[in-house]
Formats: C-alpha cells, structure tokens, sequence
C-alpha cells in the first residue's frame, strides 16, 4: 500500500482509524482568522477520503500546506502559466494556483484520487444561478469590458479586472472560483509509464514530500525531465528526514538540473490543521527550486 512512501523511523499512523473513516471536510484558511464570522479572509476546502480507497493521497499533510503557503505568499509567479502538480493528492496546492494559471493539471497514481481532486475542483470552483448574477451585476457595474468578458465566458479577461475593482470581496472571489474551474485539471499519471501520457511540457512543476523513498527517485527525475520545459522550474517542499532526498538530488542534478536548497521560512511552519489520525512528527522541511537553466521569471523558492 506505501508503494515505497516509508519513512525513516517508528511512524505513529493510525491505520485503522483511518481505514474506519469515510469522508472529512476541511477549511485551509489564509490570514488572520474572523472569531465573529467565523471565517478567514481567503479560504479553500478540501475533501479527504479514506486511505482503503486512496492510500496516502487520502488527505493533507504537512508539507503539502506549507507548499500550498509558499504559493499564496508569490501568487503572482503562476500568472499566466502552465502547471503540473505531482503526487497531488486532495490537489490542494494546485487548486490555489488555477486561480491565476492558464491551466493546472494535478496528477496521482491511483483513479480514487482523481475522482476525489476533481471533487476538490469542483468544491472550490461550483457557482450556482444565484453567484453568477451576483458577480456578473458586480462586474456589469464596475467595468463594462469585463462584463462582456464573463458573458462570453472569457474568464481570463474577467479574472484580469480584479486588480482595479476591490469594491467587492465576495463577488472577487467567484470570479476566482470560476477561474479554478476553468484551468483546473485532474489527470492520471504513473511515474513508472510518463511516456505514455500526452501531457505538454509546462512552466512550473510543484509537489511536496514526493521523494518517499529510494525506490520512486529514479521515476520522479524521468518524470520531472520529461514534462518541464527547458526554461521552467520545478518547486517541492521535502521533510529532511526522507531516505530517498540525498539521492534524488544526486541524480535530478546529473540529469542538468541546478538544485537551490533552503529551511523552509519560519511563517510558513506550524499549526498545520492536518488530521490528528496521521499522527504527524515534528519535522524540519526545506524549499528546492531545480531548474536547467537560469530564468529571472522563476526564483529560488525561499
């Protein structure tokens, strides 16, 4: 069931209670915390499931919220681009960045969890009747370019005009919502047959704790070279802990990749809001940026 995903050491995981659990939904705030709405300023939810049905891409983890932190902080880096997210998971990073990116396609190894990301796609991007009036009204009434954008279905052009009309938040956010729907993608993918699979090559690459293991290093660098463009980056979050760390570093920089390595910043560590059944250790974690080839759109992860 691990596939190779051990850890070094006693894990504390509570297999059965995970096994007796079904579905949990949970909020991933941003910003500080409204006691009297009960809601932060900028939130995603996420569906988790049970690991009999997707083993360890059932939930969130750790290092997939610093990630998704990191992202929030530099928003702006994944303008425009395309992105692909590995061992994906509840797809919570990835959905972050469809908010700005072209397309974002988030990818695992097991159908559940597609199901379950394209659940999470649609949790986070859904408008009924009543949103959309409400943001094309709100658009309608702040920028006339824009509304004809949203009637047209151009959501790129609509999603543009935020920048210029803070007026209202609530509407803001289901032009967002809609953005999510539109570049969000759930896809298949096993590392072991990459070839296969007609994925263009993408901008950005993100992931966290991908490299469980010394026994997915070797997938992980042929799937890396092979979907990244020449001048794109790949960004991951990694527990120092991992045995397989040394020696993905070792071959993704023989494969031409430069490799950046630092702690991972203080604000972005802690109350994490993971499920208390993973049983978490307390671990130290470490932001890498590979790239082949220097390119001042994509800096160091930091």
């Amino acid at each position: 069931m691990l596939g190779g995903r051990e850890k070094i050491g006693q894990s504390n995981f509570d297999w059965q209670q995970q096994m007796l659990r079904k579905h949990a939904r949970r909020t991933i705030g941003f910003g500080k915390y409204d006691k009297k709405e009960r809601e932060y300023p900028d939130e995603l939810y996420i569906r988790e499931i049970s690991i009999v049905d997707a083993g360890l891409g059932c939930a969130l983890w750790d290092g997939g919220i610093i990630l998704t932190r990191w992202i929030h902080k530099h928003l702006e880096l994944f303008r425009g681009a395309t992105v692909l997210e590995l061992g994906a998971g509840c797809g919570l990073p990835g959905i972050l960045t469809a908010r700005v990116s072209r397309s974002t396609i988030m990818t695992d190894y097991m159908e559940s969890i597609i199901d379950n990301i394209r659940y999470n796609i649609w949790l986070n991007s859904h408008l009924d009747d009543e949103d959309t009036e409400h943001a094309a009204e709100w658009l309608g009434r702040c920028c006339e370019r824009a509304s004809r954008a949203w009637a047209a279905g151009d959501i790129d052009a609509a999603r543009a005009a935020l920048e210029e009309l803070p007026d209202d938040p609530a509407a803001a956010k289901l032009v967002l919502r809609a953005a999510v729907g539109r570049a969000a993608h759930g896809l298949f993918l096993d590392w072991e047959d990459c070839e296969s699979v007609a994925i263009e090559p993408v901008d950005v690459i993100i992931g966290a704790e991908l490299t469980y293991s010394l026994l997915n290093v070797s997938s992980l660098v042929r799937v890396v070279s092979r979907f990244l463009k020449p001048d794109g980056v790949f960004y991951e979050i990694l527990s120092n802990d991992r045995d397989g760390v040394p020696e993905f570093v070792r071959q993704i920089g023989d494969a031409g990749f430069t490799v950046d390595a630092v702690p991972v910043p203080r604000e972005l560590m802690g109350s994490y809001g993971t499920s208390p059944w993973t049983f978490q250790d307390v671990e130290t974690y470490t932001c890498y940026t590979f790239r082949r080839t220097a390119n001042p759109r994509w800096p160091r992860m930091e």
